[in-house]
């Protein structure tokens, strides 16, 4: 026991190492936050504009279903390849135009990436959400 309370500590920080490792932390953690708050508010957008397109996406089923379920042979050409791809590339714009609203105050709708909820602020686009 006597040999190592004699064996000396070495002095891995001293004042100037232990001020730049403290400032290195703490740089590395508000930037952290910020990244990891922008990636929230950005998953948040993405969340409310999936329930929207799966809305419309099972709408289109359904209406795919009934076209082919009451005109068998006239369905191949009334839904054709070209109908499908237009159609995907509104659905497509759609979503990307809901999403990119979302992410900003417009619509009056925000995600509050501490409580990961949405909020309902005053927008010049909230008459829209309302109809």
């Amino acid at each position: 026991m006597d040999d190592v309370a004699q064996c000396p500590h070495p002095n891995l920080f001293n004042e100037q190492v232990r001020a730049v490792a403290s400032i290195q932390i703490i740089v590395t953690c508000v930037v952290s936050l910020g990244l990891q708050i922008i990636f929230i508010v950005v998953i948040g957008s993405i969340y409310m504009s999936s329930f929207i397109a799966f809305e419309i996406l099972t709408i289109s089923l359904t209406i795919h279903r009934f076209i082919y379920t009451l005109l068998p042979f006239v369905a191949p050409k009334l839904l054709s390849a070209a109908i499908l791809k237009g159609f995907l590339t509104i659905l497509f714009i759609f979503i990307s135009i809901f999403f990119a609203i979302q992410i900003t105050p417009v619509m009056g709708v925000l995600f509050c990436p501490v409580s990961m909820m949405r909020i309902y602020v005053d927008g010049p686009g909230q008459k829209i959400l309302e109809w």
